[in-house]
């Protein structure tokens, strides 16, 4: 997660969504192609959802509104996954446009919600 290059972790964001920022060049995967430990590399997948990606995609190929019912954080992922309905994919962004995007439409533990100035009252 750390290296030379970043020292320290994004205090923004959380560590999975800054080391998949870091490292776009790995993304997007196809949801319905990929092995269980990569789907668990994007943000948005916990392990227990990668679990059940990979055992319902042997049904069927999966959509935005399967991966949802799976428990997928859709917003978050999205950036990172190609599935069968490609209409919420955007790839043109960079990593700084998506972090911000994630930032403005976010009401995460994440996000700075402290004040330089103590409050005692």
């Amino acid at each position: 997660m750390l290296n030379e290059g970043h020292p320290n972790l994004d205090t923004d964001i959380d560590p999975k969504l800054s080391w998949a920022l870091r490292h776009l060049d790995c993304f997007p995967i196809d949801i319905n192609k990929a092995d269980k430990m990569l789907i668990a590399r994007v943000p948005g997948i916990g392990l227990e959802s990668a679990k059940k990606i990979c055992a319902a995609r042997v049904h069927a190929a999966l959509g935005w509104d399967q991966l949802k019912q799976i428990g997928v954080k859709i917003s978050k992922a999205r950036y990172f996954i190609i599935c069968k309905a490609r209409s919420l994919e955007k790839r043109e962004l960079s990593a700084e446009q998506i972090r911000q995007q994630l930032l403005t439409q976010s009401h995460s533990k994440w996000l700075r919600s402290h004040t330089p100035q103590l409050s005692l009252f």
